[in-house]
């Protein structure tokens, strides 16, 4: 990759990427190459790496499956067929703890045609609202939410309330929010 000055290496590499994905080297369905194959082959940071990918997957050109890689989810006719998505939020990515929620989330939900887009808070609340508020604003078809503390914050509750957008707690209920959960 050529270096284009005054353009963050990211969306270089996300351009890059894109084409690939959009070109067909790499087809629906197909992973992409790992973190540290990516950033070794464009000489870049593996949190570059992350970056790019990570826009790519909220633009709906690849899905990261947990344990297992990222893959390729546009095709051809992405413009016509918008692919449904799911965001899974969880307070952090634990193999021991979270594995087994997002194992079976994942199984569900591709069974059904869905993508799973998974973030985690790092425990964080003002992470947590602000990855709830992308998950608004980026038009999924649903979201799964394991809060990252006890109660959740007023604000995110009324936004969830007021947004036409199927959620469903984990390892919590909530009064207010009146949302499928399971404990």
């Amino acid at each position: 990759m050529t270096s284009e000055k005054g353009i963050p290496l990211y969306l270089q590499l996300k351009r890059e990427l894109k084409a690939k994905i959009e070109e067909e080297h790499w087809e629906y369905g197909d992973a992409i190459p790992s973190e540290n194959v990516l950033a070794d082959m464009y000489d870049v940071s593996v949190g570059t790496v992350r970056k790019g990918i990570q826009e790519l997957v909220q633009e709906g050109y690849l899905v990261r499956k947990w344990g297992k890689g990222t893959y390729v989810s546009y095709t051809k006719n992405m413009s016509t067929e918008k692919r449904k998505k799911v965001v899974l939020i969880v307070p952090f990515f634990d193999v021991v703890d979270n594995a087994d929620i997002v194992a079976g989330a994942e199984q569900v939900l591709t069974n059904a045609g869905y993508d799973l887009v998974m973030y985690s808070t790092n425990f964080s609340p003002e992470r947590e609202r602000e990855l709830i508020e992308v998950a608004l604003s980026n038009e999924m078809d649903g979201m799964l939410l394991i809060p990252s503390h006890k109660e959740l914050d007023e604000n995110v509750l009324l936004s969830l309330k007021l947004a036409d957008l199927p959620v469903v707690l984990l390892d919590r209920k909530n009064e207010m929010l009146k949302c499928d959960s399971v404990v």
